[in-house]
Order: structure tokens, then sequence, then C-alpha cells
């Protein structure tokens, strides 16, 4: 089975996401704006 290559995310991408979650946005929320999952957001926060 072929498996799709990890997605990289550059550390201006993360800080932005973790900002957002910052000012009071949910991980959830964030994470499906962004179209990640929620488990990799939560892993940044």
């Amino acid at each position: 089975m072929n498996r799709s290559p990890r997605k990289k995310y550059t550390p201006e991408f993360k800080q932005q996401a973790v900002e957002l979650v910052r000012l009071g946005k949910s991980v959830p929320e964030v994470a499906q704006e962004l179209n990640i999952g929620d488990g990799i957001l939560y892993a940044w926060v």
C-alpha cells in the first residue's frame, strides 16, 4: 500500500496557527480553517 508523503509545515505556518489558538479560537476551529488535523495542531500548542 502506498502512503502519501508527509506534509511539511513551515515554522511560520505553525506559529500563525498557534497564535490563532492563543487569541481564543478553539483548536478544532483553527485546524478546520487551515485544513490540518486537530492532532497536529494540539502537538504544536
